[in-house]
Parts: structure tokens; C-alpha cells; sequence
């Protein structure tokens, strides 16, 4: 029976170890001015033309309520 004294070899999971070094260890990838500005418009976009159906939605819906219910405005 050997006895490993590398850790780093190891594919024991330990729960109480420091989270740090595994963190560290993970790429973060590196965003442009230029790639972070065309998300931004494109986020934009999105959320404009969700608000307008959300809006179109929310009119229908309200219509179709007052005719159920025979409201008049």
C-alpha cells in the first residue's frame, strides 16, 4: 500500500480546504470595451422589445377582461 503525500494528484474532494486556490484557478474570460458595448446595446434592444409586447399583452388582457365581465369604460 502507498502512502501519497501530493495532494494535488489526489482525487479526494476535501469540504473544509481552502476555496481560494480553487477559485483562483478558473479563467475568467477577458471582455472587450467594444464586445461589453454591443451587449449592452443588444440588452437594450431586448428589453425594449419585451416591454412593448409586455405592454400589448397587458392591453389585450385588460380588453378581453372588461368584455367578460361586460364593463363599460
Amino acid at each position: 500500500m502507498q502512502n501519497q503525500t501530493n495532494n494535488s494528484t489526489s482525487n479526494v474532494v476535501s469540504l473544509f480546504g481552502n476555496r481560494k486556490a480553487a477559485v483562483q484557478t478558473e479563467d475568467k474570460p477577458s471582455v472587450s470595451a467594444e464586445t461589453s458595448k454591443e451587449g449592452f446595446f443588444d440588452a437594450m434592444k431586448k428589453n425594449s422589445d419585451n416591454e412593448e409586447r409586455l405592454r400589448k399583452e397587458r392591453l389585450k388582457a385588460n380588453q378581453s377582461v372588461l368584455k367578460s365581465y361586460r364593463i363599460k369604460n
